[in-house]
């Protein structure tokens, strides 16, 4: 029998109704919290608790870049209860925050929403964020600082600081 198929926007599952009127110049960053006690159950929490990102390079990194060339970001870790979250992920995550050009998105907020009031996208590697920022026609890229996964030709995969240096310049 003869199906249609629709083809949609990516769907998101929450979208808590905050007000996203952002200024402009905004790059959205998408991560993960880190998660006490579930070490080895994702290749994520094995990318973020591995010992070459203990100094939080990929968070580091692009606040320098941000404040160097001028952009804000907002920072959406992917859900986690409080419960699970490290103390020293909190008080990280907080004390970033506290810099004029940073905010932290609740992680109930759609994706969706955060990228389509955003110029550009930069993702932890591993997570999906970066396809729907290409689904919406923004610059988006993933950002491996610590050089854990191997690059394959793909020009979407960002993996040291000058080469990210030059994707902010060309934003």
């Amino acid at each position: 029998p003869d199906s249609n198929i629709y083809i949609s926007d990516p769907i998101s599952i929450v979208d808590k109704k905050i007000d996203l009127n952002f200024s402009n110049r905004i790059i959205s960053l998408f991560s993960y919290n880190m998660d006490k006690g579930h070490y080895g159950i994702s290749q994520t929490i094995d990318y973020l608790s591995n010992t070459q990102n203990k100094d939080n390079k990929f968070f580091e990194d692009i606040i320098l870049l941000s404040e160097k060339y001028n952009f804000n970001i907002l920072i959406k870790n992917k859900s986690k209860h409080k419960k699970h979250v490290t103390k020293k992920n909190m008080f990280y995550m907080k004390k970033v925050s506290s810099k004029k050009n940073i905010q932290i998105i609740d992680s109930e907020v759609s994706p969706n929403r955060i990228i389509q009031n955003s110029d550009a996208v930069i993702s932890l590697p591993l997570t999906s964020t970066f396809i729907i920022g290409k689904y919406y026609s923004k610059p988006s890229i993933y950002y491996d600082p610590i050089n854990l996964l191997k690059k394959q030709g793909d020009s979407n995969l960002i993996k040291s600081l000058p080469d990210l240096e030059q994707w902010f310049k060309n934003l």
